[in-house]
């Protein structure tokens, strides 16, 4: 018995130290799965939201504002998605100040409260955290009477000879601390101050640009380390490191975007930011059946006629359900179809786009029965004439529905070509049309142009300036009295000349003589270039390095001859230049 019972009190014990272990290694195992689960979901959001700018930032484990009464602290950071990070603190601390890494830890002491910012940025954007740290006294210990009274002596001797020394030492201090200053003062009156210039289309606030508009990004930064590009949504043409000074030319947008650029210096930052609004015409769709735009009721194996009109689209598609032979695919951008002998409820859809949006239109068809005739239960059909149906018998002496009738057709020429044909953006081009068995035509063009664009006669012909650069495509669409239609269309590929010029006017005129001492109005000019550089001989303030493509400025006093310049690029590197000449008397 007694060998059973130690038996059972090791198993006891074996027992309990294996539960022990698995408690130790489940508390562990929550410790790594916890900061797992942290750098998961971090890795997480990278895959999501890849441009996304996030930032980390504690001190003492704590990401909000708390009280301490410990001076020391430990300050953790860890960034993503981000190329720059510039820490500043207030009071300003030398070792949380200027540039820092993407994610680092750092000991600090402080000796009062203080407010610790860590700003980050990176391709999408800036993200800033702030922990405010409020340090409190610790409580002051209670001493004993009877040591207060037995060092009190001792205290009073070395508070005399303490006070002596400061007395002789006093002068020599504040002549220290006078030279301190003063060379503190000059050395931060001796640190260069950042400047930033930025702008879009020569404009430093928000702006709005039509979808076939450039933007041009100009920028110069003084006395800074380096500078980011950034954009949100990212623009992978902006977002990246950039030169303190340049232009950049962005050819088209697809989206509203704001840029910025954010550059560091020795103990902080500077940023500034432009939203881009793009103005976006939007699609107007109208859509009917048998001309009713809302539902419509009608008798069993009747026709339905759609007619549709879209401004602003590059194309539209036709949707049926269940599916319609006559109306699926792609259509033209306005027009006029019938679908014959409709025998069951059928939705009928339209679906036009461009690269901006999409709109989409329905219109159900709904089938009605009538009872009646000696037959029983039957249905009206064809409207054909005077004629009627009852019971099952067609006793009408108008024509059916069935009958053989003749296609239309229509002809589309552009300049009297079938096309298609070349242009210069600026040209006017003459479209001319005839048709055959058609009662009703209608135009739409692609791009939109408001001289073809809905009903037309027949036949005839018009003038179009052509205004738009790209490829340009012109339909017709005509509808025959029984609702047969014919289509056709001709293309015309629109060329873009570009005069590229520079031009440089110093009191509007190319040269100028001016009395000694006088200033000078200067005002630029360009078309189809994307940066310009400037100089002078001899140099001038005010006249050198990057300018805007288009400007005005005042420059003097002029004291002597001077020749100014200016030279600009265009997007494939070609070099226009002029200058202007100012004689003195």
């Amino acid at each position: 018995m007694e060998q059973v019972s130690t038996n059972n009190q090791e198993k006891n014990k074996n027992k309990f130290l294996i539960l022990f272990l698995v408690l130790i290694a489940l508390i562990f195992g929550f410790f790594i799965l916890n900061k797992q689960i942290k750098n998961f979901r971090a890795y997480l959001a990278n895959i999501l939201n890849p441009y996304k700018s996030d930032l980390e930032f504690s001190i003492n484990d704590k990401k909000l504002d708390f009280q301490t009464e410990d001076n020391k602290l430990n300050i953790k950071w860890e960034g993503f998605n981000i190329t720059l990070c510039v820490a500043s603190s207030s009071p300003e601390i030398n070792e949380w100040s200027g540039e820092k890494n993407i994610n680092g830890e750092e000991n600090i002491t402080i000796n009062t409260t203080t407010k610790f910012i860590l700003t980050c940025a990176g391709p999408g954007g800036l993200v800033s955290k702030e922990i405010n740290v409020e340090l409190i006294s610790k409580k002051a210990e209670v001493t004993p009477l009877f040591k207060k009274i037995e060092f009190k002596k001792l205290e009073e001797e070395r508070e005399i000879k303490a006070e002596k020394k400061i007395k002789t030492s006093l002068s020599q201090r504040e002549t220290v601390k006078i030279t301190i200053s003063k060379r503190s003062f000059e050395t931060k009156q001796s640190l260069p101050q950042p400047i930033l210039e930025f702008k879009i289309n020569n404009a430093e606030k928000d702006i709005e640009i039509k979808p076939e508009d450039k933007i041009n990004i100009m920028w110069e930064a003084k006395n800074v380390d380096k500078c980011l590009a950034f954009s949100q949504p990212i623009n992978k043409e902006w977002s990246d490191y950039v030169k303190s000074s340049g232009s950049k030319t962005i050819e088209k947008l697809d989206k509203s975007t704001t840029f910025g650029i954010f550059c560091t210096y020795n103990k902080g930052y500077i940023t500034k930011s432009i939203n881009v609004k793009l103005l976006i015409k939007q699609i107007n769709l109208d859509f009917k059946a048998n001309d009713k735009s809302e539902d419509i009721s009608m008798p069993y194996r009747s026709d339905v006629t759609l007619s549709w009109n879209a401004e602003n689209a590059e194309r539209c598609e036709a949707l049926s359900n269940p599916e319609v032979v006559n109306w699926k695919g792609d259509i033209q951008l306005s027009g006029k179809r019938s679908i014959f002998n409709l025998d069951k409820d059928t939705i009928f859809g339209i679906k036009c786009s461009n690269r901006y949006q999409t709109v989409e239109k329905y219109i159900k068809a709904k089938i009605i029965y009538v009872g009646g005739g000696g037959g029983g239960g039957v249905f009206i059909s064809q409207q054909a004439g005077s004629g009627t149906t009852g019971g099952g018998s067609n006793t009408g002496s108008g024509s059916s529905n069935n009958q053989n009738t003749t296609q239309p057709s229509v002809d589309l020429k552009i300049n009297n070509q079938n096309g298609p044909i070349s242009a210069n953006k600026g040209d006017t081009i003459n479209l001319s049309w005839n048709s055959t068995n058609a009662k009703t035509c209608t135009v739409s063009a692609s791009p939109y142009y408001a001289e073809w664009s809905g009903f037309k006669n027949t036949q005839g012909n018009v003038n179009i300036t052509l205004t738009k650069a790209g490829t340009t495509t012109f339909s017709i669409s005509c509808v025959s009295e029984d609702g047969k239609d014919a289509t056709d269309q001709v293309i015309v590929y629109v060329k873009e000349i570009i005069n590229k010029f520079v031009d440089i006017k110093v009191n509007s005129q190319d040269n100028i003589t001016i009395n000694k001492g006088s200033n000078v109005n200067v005002k630029w000019d360009s078309n189809g270039v994307n940066s310009c550089t400037v100089s002078s001989s001899p140099n001038i303030e005010g006249w050198s390095g990057v300018k805007p493509t288009s400007g005005e400025t005042t420059l003097g006093p002029i004291n002597q001859r001077t020749t100014l310049s200016i030279s600009c690029l265009d997007q494939e590197g070609n070099d226009y230049t002029d200058q202007a000449i100012i004689d003195v008397n």
